[in-house]
């Protein structure tokens, strides 16, 4: 039973809504690639795109109208996506996802009739998803001019400047669903799971996550839980007098929508945090855009007025804390401005502190298990800083709640929130896992 408020979509294949913001993802290699585009028998007209995806082999491209402009106008639930095997089209697993005009992911409505679905076309702002492990060689010319219906030929060179295409042709009537999906969504249990790891969220504070697992290939299962809690702190002056602190236990918190497709999630949260007595702030979107090998986390910032007229040297901490339990893999973390790793034990050190004072927007979490990599990717024109932030102190309180253990709880810190005005943002944390 899904919560109320909440808005339930479904897309296997095709199934109208939603798209993904600048995505995301980290560290390792933001890939770039350059597509060309072509008709089937006509020249080919060059476009560039960016891919933020993850550089693994399940790595997401990430198609925009603007980028690809043959396929806009193209009604959306008759488009489909084929690779060439050698001897004939071969459908492959995708999806569309769409965006509005202000870059908000848009989730279909249950009231939705079928008419409206077909009306609905592929626009600028749309996303087209698959991944590059789909593509294929080219399709001889020959094969296209013999192909039936038109179609639109996609090429995409990757980091390494090898050459991989996709073909779009536009069906008759509506696709039929995906049967494989690269990535599962459990209702019941607020997770996800790929091939790669599981990830659940909190049922209290629905935008933060509280379960990671890797999936362990010598074992053939999944590892324990890691992760001891994910956490999240605000500090700073109200008026320029009153000192708060405030934490996830401040916030109210509600899954409101998911849109479930064969290569993401994506899943809606909006959040209050209390700022003093019985006021909140506005209400905090933040999507999750869940994929094979990593996922973002997109806040939206949307504030109604600018923060300096009420706050002051407001900070913020965004971290997870891992688990302590005995048994589980040795963890590193490393930044490139560090000489060496540095492995987690619970005890603070002389390199550790150092972390603190790196102004920097990157780190990495190792183990026997897999590698992640998370990135903090901050607008250009939004005026906060990023520092990293670690405390592996395991018998430290942690305050304001004064729990005790910490054991690698590591983020970033960023201040200069007062500075923010009333345009829209979007503050993407990205995690890529190997």
């Amino acid at each position: 039973m899904l919560r109320r408020g909440l808005l339930w979509v479904c897309d296997p294949i095709n199934k109208t809504s939603m798209r993904l913001s600048s995505l995301l993802l980290l560290l390792s290699a933001m890939l770039i690639f350059e597509l060309s585009v072509v008709m089937a028998g006509s020249s080919i007209n060059k476009v560039g795109a960016d891919s933020a995806s993850c550089s693994s082999k399940q790595r997401v491209i990430v198609l925009t109208g603007q980028k690809t402009p043959a396929l806009i106008g193209l009604p959306i639930q008759r488009i489909a996506l084929y690779r060439w095997t050698g001897e004939h089209l071969q459908p492959i697993v995708f999806q569309i996802d769409r965006r509005d005009e202000e870059d908000r992911y848009v989730f279909s409505s249950e009231t939705i009739t079928k008419t409206d679905t077909a009306q609905i076309v592929f626009d600028e702002n749309d996303e087209l998803v698959f991944l590059l492990r789909d593509t294929s060689l080219r399709m001889p010319s020959q094969s296209q001019s013999d192909s039936e219906g038109q179609l639109i030929e996609i090429i995409i060179n990757d980091q390494q400047q090898v050459q991989h295409w996709v073909y779009v042709r536009l069906l008759k009537e509506s696709g039929k669903s995906s049967l494989k999906h690269y990535i599962n969504y459990n209702p019941e249990t607020d997770s996800v799971s790929t091939n790669l790891y599981q990830l659940g969220f909190s049922r209290q504070t629905p935008f933060l996550v509280d379960v990671f697992r890797w999936w362990d290939e010598t074992g053939q299962q999944w590892s324990p839980d890691l992760l001891d809690t994910m956490k999240i702190r605000h500090s700073g002056k109200l008026f320029g007098l009153l000192s708060f602190n405030r934490t996830h236990k401040d916030y109210s918190s509600e899954l409101v929508a998911i849109k479930v497709g064969p290569v993401r999630v994506i899943r809606r949260t909006e959040n209050r945090v209390r700022v003093f007595l019985g006021l909140k702030s506005p209400a905090l979107t933040i999507d999750y855009v869940l994929s094979p090998d990593g996922f973002v986390m997109d806040t939206l910032v949307d504030i109604p007025f600018s923060m300096g007229l009420v706050f002051s040297q407001l900070e913020t901490l965004t971290t997870v804390d891992w688990s302590s339990e005995q048994g589980l893999p040795a963890m590193l973390i490393n930044n490139e401005q560090l000489p060496d790793n540095l492995q987690i034990d619970g005890t603070m050190s002389e390199k550790k502190a150092a972390f603190n004072k790196i102004s920097a927007t990157s780190f990495g979490i190792e183990n026997s298990l897999g590698t992640m990599q998370v990135r903090l990717d901050i607008p250009e024109d939004f005026p906060i800083e990023a520092f990293l932030y670690l405390n592996d102190a395991v018998q430290e309180p942690d305050p304001p709640e004064n729990i005790v253990g910490q054991f690698g709880n590591v983020g970033f810190k960023t201040t200069g929130w007062e500075n923010i005005d009333t345009e829209v943002k979007h503050l993407l944390f990205t995690v890529c896992l190997y």
